[in-house]
């Protein structure tokens, strides 16, 4: 998979400022020329407004009104914004749509032409969750490209170790593509961990798994780890605070016990203790 354009969500100034230098850093480092910076707007008619104490809905023609007038504060904000940020080398291009959780953020990477999202996560009333609302395993579910999400506490620096949690029991790890090519456009060292939670598996056999895959899938600079571990949270948190990854990727849509750990009742445990950017990849 080859990253020509990225997608940025626009929220906050401050978490918006955070992203955005992210990202420029990524398309840097992938020599990248354009990021597209995306501001999604909810239609009125589908927003309760109060007036004396009372809820309404706006009818249709003070709606169309209301939007336009939204659309174009939002477009200034916006523009000021990409100009800020734009470059010589990098130009940002400033949109603003409008969507509801019921829109698929697969139509908007279709629309901008973009391969890559970078967006805030678990932030109360984001991006993520205007679209999809807390529920982020099926957010990810409805999501076809890689992402990469960052907490407003994530810590951000320079990506040269990408820690690639690997489930060896998982029948497809198709998209680890998507995580080679990503960590080879900016030259940084995967490193495969599996975390042994039980007795039928033993560090030899899971590292000449993981070997296997490297080979499948042509890796050429990465680690392998195995890791003894009474629980997966532990072993991976455990690895993490070891080794200081700048960057965690994980494969979704699996059914394994990593991926029901990432993206099943324990994702808000994940993601609240995790101060790395996510990156997150599609099995296909």
């Amino acid at each position: 998979m080859s990253i020509t354009k990225i997608l940025v969500t626009s929220e906050t100034a401050s978490m918006s400022t955070k992203v955005m230098g992210f990202a420029i850093h990524i398309a840097t480092r992938l020599h990248i020329d354009e990021i597209v910076l995306l501001h999604i707007l909810t239609p009125t008619p589908s927003q309760a407004y109060m007036t004396t104490g009372e809820v309404y809905m706006a009818p249709g023609v003070q709606a169309a009104q209301i939007d336009q007038e939204r659309l174009e504060t939002q477009r200034k904000k916006l523009q000021a914004e990409a100009e800020r940020f734009s470059t010589p080398q990098l130009r940002i291009t400033p949109k603003v749509d409008f969507g509801d959780n019921r829109t698929r953020l697969n139509s908007y990477m279709q629309k901008y032409g973009t391969d890559l999202v970078i967006a805030e996560g678990r932030e109360e009333r984001g991006f993520i969750e205007n679209l999809f609302g807390n529920d982020t395993e099926r957010m990810i579910a409805q999501t076809d490209y890689p992402m990469i999400i960052i907490k407003e506490d994530s810590e951000i620096s320079d990506v040269r170790k990408i820690a690639v949690a690997i489930d060896v029991n998982e029948e497809r790890h198709g998209g680890l593509e998507s995580i080679r090519d990503f960590a080879a456009g900016l030259g940084a060292t995967m490193h495969l961990v599996h975390v042994i939670t039980d007795e039928n598996t033993n560090a030899d056999d899971a590292i000449e798994k993981m070997r296997e895959l490297a080979q499948h899938y042509h890796f050429t600079n990465h680690a392998l780890h195995a890791v003894n571990s009474s629980t997966l949270e532990y072993g991976l948190h455990s690895f993490i605070q070891k080794y200081n990854p700048d960057m965690i990727a994980v494969l979704t849509q699996g059914k394994g016990k990593l991926t029901r750990f990432f993206y099943g009742s324990a994702t808000d445990d994940i993601l609240k203790e995790s101060d790395k950017p996510i990156f997150v990849s599609k099995i296909v």
